[in-house]
């Protein structure tokens, strides 16, 4: 389950996901948020995991939601994306996303991981 803002003047998007993060779910964000609103292409995006219960992906989901979201990313465009983590299990994963972003050949997107919003805006504003 997720709720997004779309900051269009800071241009970010702020997606509070919930429960158990899955393929499914992140797909569904994906979708709703980034395929039918083209004209944020290039945004970026503060994605709070606080209340993941567990993030239930191994490597290859991880991998291939990496892939998903560069399909649907501006090329030309540098953006962020800062990851809001306090569960360690679920910082595990997002410290493997973080890494699998990396090795996309693309050097577009940052990827940091934060314990609260605020730390993870200011990143994500110091870039604009």
């Amino acid at each position: 389950m997720f709720e997004h803002v779309i900051h269009e003047s800071e241009r970010y998007i702020e997606v509070h996901f919930s429960g158990n993060l899955t393929v499914q779910s992140v797909l569904a964000y994906l979708q709703t948020v980034w395929v039918n609103r083209p004209e944020i292409a290039g945004f970026s995006e503060l994605v709070n995991l606080r209340k993941v219960a567990k993030i239930d992906m191994d490597t290859g989901q991880l991998a291939g939601i990496v892939e998903a979201g560069r399909m649907l990313d501006d090329g030309n465009r540098r953006s962020r994306i800062a990851l809001v983590v306090t569960d360690p299990h679920n910082f595990f994963k997002g410290q493997l996303y973080k890494t699998l972003q990396q090795l996309y050949p693309a050097d577009n997107k940052e990827v940091e991981l934060f314990n609260d919003n605020a730390s993870a805006r200011r990143w994500l504003l110091e870039a604009r």
